[in-house]
């Protein structure tokens, strides 16, 4: 990934703050207002691959069609990166959920060291899982081991896993329960 840094300095004129002596010593501060934009740039070849040669030079930046300055460039390969795990649990994914479960687990091993301390960078990752709601599983962790029970324990809400049984009776009256409706997959939510 490289990253441009854009500063477009707003005013460098030196505008005297109240003057707050200091034994007999009246003191002045200077107030400068910049801004700094850093813009992440990806670029790729006609055939996806990374291009990674690229050099200042080879960018021209504008805003509003008026050109900026680029005032520095870097080339980062090894950020750390925080990635979210999202899993249907949902009644229509229910035959695929230990697959699911599988597959996470081989995600999170690809994508967080095995130890935690070892690393770096500071590589994270969380765990939601949606159905007719949305819940947080595990926020953000480097640990393999934390999201790893997690996806274990996973399962479908009770709305969810009443609606998998059927009609249910109750009580003495032997009223017929109807699972709940509405809701559906809260995959938005979820995003």
């Amino acid at each position: 990934m490289l990253a441009v840094a854009l500063l477009p300095l707003m005013s460098t004129a030196q505008q005297p703050a109240a003057q707050q002596p200091v034994g007999n010593q009246p003191v002045a501060t200077l107030k400068i207002q910049a801004r700094e934009v850093v813009l992440p740039v990806t670029v790729r070849d006609k055939k996806g691959a990374l291009v990674t040669s690229l050099q200042i030079g080879d960018f021209a930046l504008t805003e509003d069609g008026r050109p900026q300055v680029i005032k520095s460039f870097t080339r980062e390969s090894n950020l750390p990166f925080k990635v979210g795990l999202l899993v249907d649990t949902s009644r229509s994914v229910s035959g695929a959920l230990e697959n699911e479960r599988k597959a996470a687990d081989k995600f999170v091993d690809l994508m967080l060291p095995a130890d935690p301390k070892a690393g770096a960078a500071k590589d994270e990752g969380f765990l939601i899982h949606f159905d007719r709601e949305v819940e947080l599983l595990q926020d953000f962790t480097n640990s393999r081991e934390k999201l790893h029970r997690e996806l274990d324990d996973m399962g479908p809400t009770r709305a969810s896993q009443n609606d998998t049984q059927g009609p249910e009776t109750s009580g003495d009256d032997r009223e017929r329960q109807r699972p709940s409706r509405g809701g559906g997959t809260q995959l938005y939510d979820a995003i």
